[in-house]
């Protein structure tokens, strides 16, 4: 058959800010949701306050897990290697990209 290309593995290394990536739920906190970007083992944090322009006031009513997700890196800490993503509009219209509404 075919040869398929693996996914390429997306490494801590290459997030960079503002990068636009795609993701899915992982869990939903009180302060936030983490998710697994696409192509990694890498989860991050989507603070509550970076979900979205409006104010969300129960994320798990608005987030589900494994729920598809497009994010933007706002934030980088290579030694403890944490990454901090938003999903809010005007953040991703800055970066050319068009938000996704489910």
């Amino acid at each position: 058959g075919h040869y398929v290309a693996p996914e390429p593995v997306l490494r801590f290394e290459d997030l960079t800010l503002g990068r636009v990536l795609k993701g899915a739920v992982r869990n939903v906190h009180e302060y936030g949701v983490f998710v697994r970007l696409e192509g990694s083992k890498i989860d991050a944090l989507c603070h509550k306050s970076e979900v979205s322009d409006a104010r969300v006031k129960e994320l798990g009513k608005a987030f589900q897990t494994g729920d598809r997700v497009k994010v933007i890196v706002t934030a980088v800490d290579a030694e403890k290697r944490r990454v901090s993503l938003s999903m809010k509009a005007t953040k991703l219209r800055e970066a050319g990209e068009e938000p996704e509404l489910e």
